[in-house]
């Protein structure tokens, strides 16, 4: 019975954060989800995901690098949204890196903070697990909001060099963060280690924090040059 209870909250865990990263990816690329078109594609993407997701846990425990599947997922399913493909790849990426920074960054604190091993907060039932899963998902429905509020009404404007930039420091930091973790799962480490690998994460984390506000004051910048531009080309005629 216990085993049937915890297998239904990890069903529900799932679909319910594919709802979160489903709704930021239509609402970064303005689908309109008032549409019945909207909702149709809105749907479809959370039960695909879902159900990608749950085949997946079925064979690992932790994804690794294999994580770059959910940014192909991401990806292929924006291809059916508005929006350019470098800023529907931008999106796909941006998500994938919200939920990796955020997994990581919960589960290494409450590892460093109850003295026990990552593996055993990602792979048994205890209370530990259950904190760091709702910990997961309050987070991201609060980062999520608060990119879409940051980005609401404002189309990201940027060179194809400036996006080149901006999608290598994220995939570099996927990529980090995740083989950091991946060295906590599976490798023995005192409390010391740990939290040495938590300030690492962190610092991760800051410097995509950096990134995203960097990626927003170049759009405003490049906005800002265009609509100049094109007074400048009204004024001369």
């Amino acid at each position: 019975m216990t085993d049937f209870l915890w297998a239904a909250f990890e069903l529900f865990i799932t679909f319910f954060e594919n709802l979160t990263v489903c709704h930021f990816i239509c609402r970064f690329l303005k689908l309109d989800l008032k549409s019945r078109k909207g909702i149709i594609l809105y749907l479809i993407g959370c039960v695909s995901f879902s159900v990608i997701v749950t085949v997946i846990n079925n064979f690992t425990l932790y994804e690794g690098v294999y994580g770059l599947i959910y940014t192909v997922m991401f990806f292929a399913y924006s291809l059916f949204l508005p929006g350019s493909v470098i800023k529907k790849a931008f999106a796909a990426i941006l998500a994938n890196i919200v939920i990796v920074c955020t997994n990581a960054l919960v589960t290494s604190t409450i590892s460093a903070a109850s003295g026990n091993a990552v593996a055993e907060i990602l792979g048994t039932h205890t209370l530990e697990r259950v904190i760091a899963v709702l910990s997961v998902q309050i987070l991201l429905i609060y980062i999520f909001g608060i990119i879409l509020k940051i980005t609401a009404d404002k189309d990201v404007a940027l060179r194809s060099s400036e996006w080149l930039l901006i999608l290598s420091v994220f995939v570099v930091s996927f990529v980090s963060i995740t083989f950091i973790h991946m060295s906590q799962l599976y490798s023995d480490y005192n409390e010391n280690q740990t939290r040495i690998l938590l300030i690492a994460e962190l610092g991760l984390v800051i410097i995509n924090l950096i990134c995203f506000y960097m990626t927003v004051a170049m759009s405003k910048s490049n906005r800002q040059a265009t609509l100049l531009k094109l007074e400048k080309q009204q004024q001369e005629y």
